[in-house]
């Protein structure tokens, strides 16, 4: 008995004759599913690793990049910033009324001592400092006011002209400082809304419809472009950006940080 094997390259099926004495005999051979197949196992082994590996960069691109936004996670190279009074700047300021005005956030606690500080809602090393503030204010009161100017970097946060303004709407009914405590409360939020903020405002007890039609109807906008102005004639390049005295820090400060400030502030005050 002779035995041959044809393949069929059209059906992709090998069909096997057989020759017995002068009777021919033909028997189809089932084919393999395409996945029990050598080639197919390997199709399926590499599809697997490059789904764990696609699975793998995305939750770690989500991770960080949820971090840095919450500022839970610093940018690269922000460990490299400079701070504390003995790294910072002295600058030369001409017309010390670009620092702040009478009315901006902060002015209302009455102090010998100011800090200002330019700030941008959405900005993450801002959002990492901004509960530091808040318990500075406490520690120091009536000896530091602390001094908020906005300096909102749209191209980077486009919501946070509206944040800005939102700030200073508060502001306008004395509430500035318990919408900035909502605001940064909410920071996890990819985007806070005007419906957002008007729930805010009704949070913190002021009047919400004098707020939402301060919100929509751009009042505030001339007080944040001359924060902004004011702050480029400062040479601010980015937040936070504090003014103590004559001397600009750039960059975030820790609590320790801002106690050595304040202190020595103090300190050398009372030599006088």
């Amino acid at each position: 008995m002779k035995i041959f094997l044809w393949y069929n390259l059209y059906k992709f099926n090998i069909i096997k004759l057989k020759c017995m004495d002068n009777e021919v005999q033909i028997e189809n051979i089932p084919k393999k599913k395409w996945y029990k197949r050598g080639w197919g196992i390997s199709v399926i082994i590499l599809g697997s690793l490059l789904l764990v590996l696609l699975v793998y960069f995305f939750a770690h691109f989500f991770y960080y990049y949820n971090g840095i936004k919450n500022g839970k996670i610093p940018l690269p190279g922000a460990n490299n910033i400079k701070t504390g009074i003995e790294n910072s700047t002295t600058v030369k300021i001409d017309d010390t009324a670009k620092l702040f005005h009478e009315g901006e956030p902060g002015t209302e606690d009455k102090a010998p001592f100011s800090i200002v500080g330019f700030f941008d809602f959405r900005c993450p090393l801002c959002i990492g400092v901004s509960s530091t503030v808040r318990e500075l204010q406490q520690t120091y009161k009536g000896k530091i006011q602390f001094v908020f100017r906005n300096f909102p970097v749209v191209s980077l946060h486009p919501d946070a002209m509206l944040l800005a303004q939102a700030g200073e709407c508060a502001n306008l009914q004395n509430k500035f400082w318990p919408m900035y405590d909502k605001i940064f409360l909410n920071k996890s939020k990819d985007k806070i809304s005007s419906e957002d903020l008007s729930s805010y405002a009704e949070q913190i007890g002021i009047d919400a419809n004098k707020f939402s039609e301060c919100l929509s109807s751009d009042k505030t906008k001339s007080l944040i472009l001359e924060d902004t102005s004011d702050a480029e004639d400062l040479g601010v390049r980015g937040t936070p950006t504090w003014f103590i005295g004559n001397q600009k820090v750039e960059g975030p400060l820790s609590g320790n940080d801002f106690k050595k400030i304040i202190d020595k502030l103090l300190s050398e005050a009372e030599k006088k």
